[in-house]
């Protein structure tokens, strides 16, 4: 079988998730490739930056509490560098900008199209994930999450995607965890469409991989003392980085337990209390490779679907304490990988259950195993082949 993944820009998740999902149909035989869609310039101007610009100014000036694409709804890719000829199956992933006629003709020529959705834009209108809104469920009007909530522009995309979709029959569509499986079958979207869940693959690199003690010590962090890993000031306060930071000083404050931090991205101003280190200042050092010397992995995310991160930190033997959001509790065996928290105020409780996990014999190496089990990327892999074949 000959499978093609689209995705929108070659970083972020959805470009993660693409690339091992591809990978392990190929380990089992087939011949599977990602293509990014490519930015279209007009006059040496990026279209896409442009677009992404305006819907950012949103997200700044409206109730915005996830990312929003308006503006990048609409096309701005170049459709016709890629090929679709021998293509059997077309796996589209993260793609803004679906809302163009030629591409959905380009798709009506292959056998099978199947959208593995990484967040809820696939269903809404133009938001990424609607927070306590279910507008979607009936015609996202009135929009909480646009600069001018009355304004009937989220009820238009959505409109414009119930129209493209009914032109593409035989469309199925993957989602990650059974949470995001539900938002999308109540959606007026995709409420009587075929949704499979089939989670993010972890890769055999990552759960094979040989811990590096002396990268502790070469970027300035001591082996005697707790190191946990947080999101940085760069993803933006919705990922629950500045929380993370703020519920580890509290604990430490309360405990005098030393603990040292790496920041996943940019650190945080006000960062005065805890000795850290971020992935910025080491670039030449994989991002796994910092994730890996953590001793624990925090996750205070407000909204999420299924986290690689997380799936990636199992995979290295990192137990997670995360809030229990979207799918974060089908990504972990909570009491024995993890510990997921209702609300902030459980912190301590997980800290207390890793303080007391961690001295447990074949800590590390049995949430190895739960990840290799769990997210193993070429039963992963079947999983697609059969809904590819349906």
């Amino acid at each position: 079988m000959n499978i093609l993944h689209l995705t929108k820009v070659p970083i972020g998740g959805a470009f993660v998730a693409a690339n091992r999902i591809s990978e392990s149909l190929n380990q089992i035989g087939h011949e599977s490739k990602v293509e990014v869609l490519q930015d279209y310039s007009f006059s040496g101007i990026n279209i896409s930056q442009i677009q992404g610009k305006i819907d950012f100014l949103n997200e700044s000036f409206s109730a915005a509490t996830m990312t929003t694409s308006i503006l990048r709804a609409y096309s701005s890719s170049k459709y016709a560098v890629i090929d679709f000829n021998h293509v059997d199956v077309v796996n589209l992933h993260w793609v803004p900008g679906l809302l163009h006629q030629n591409f959905i003709d380009e798709l009506r020529k292959v056998k099978r199209v199947v959208w593995t959705m990484h967040d809820m834009s696939t269903f809404t209108g133009i938001c990424h994930h609607a927070s306590e809104c279910r507008n979607f469920e009936v015609s996202c009007n009135p929009c909480p999450q646009f600069l001018f909530p009355k304004v009937p522009i989220a009820s238009g995309v959505l409109e414009q995607k119930m129209h493209y979709l009914r032109q593409l029959s035989g469309c199925s569509f993957v989602a990650p965890s059974e949470w995001l499986r539900g938002k999308a079958l109540s959606s007026r979207l995709l409420r009587d469409q075929e949704v499979s869940t089939i989670p993010n693959p972890t890769s055999d690199e990552l759960v094979h991989r040989v811990p590096n003690e002396m990268l502790k010590k070469r970027i300035g962090l001591s082996g005697d003392k707790l190191i946990v890993g947080i999101l940085g000031s760069n993803y933006g306060v919705q990922k629950g980085g500045r929380e993370a930071l703020k519920a580890l000083i509290s604990f430490c404050r309360q405990t005098e337990i030393e603990v040292q931090v790496v920041i996943f991205g940019e650190r945080y101003p006000d960062l005065l209390d805890l000795p850290f280190v971020t992935t910025r200042e080491f670039p030449t050092i994989d991002f796994e490779g910092l994730l890996q010397i953590c001793d624990l992995y925090v996750h205070m995310s407000e909204f999420e679907n299924l986290p690689n991160i997380i799936i990636e930190a199992q995979s290295l033997g990192v137990p997670v304490v995360a809030l229990d959001r979207g799918g974060i509790s089908e990504t972990i065996l909570v009491g024995e990988t993890g510990y997921v928290l209702k609300d902030g105020s459980e912190f301590h409780h997980g800290m207390n259950w890793f303080l007391a996990a961690s001295k447990e014999p074949n800590f590390k190496n049995r949430i190895r195993s739960f990840a290799k089990t769990r997210f193993e990327p070429v039963k992963i892999a079947n999983e697609y082949l059969e809904v590819y074949s349906r």
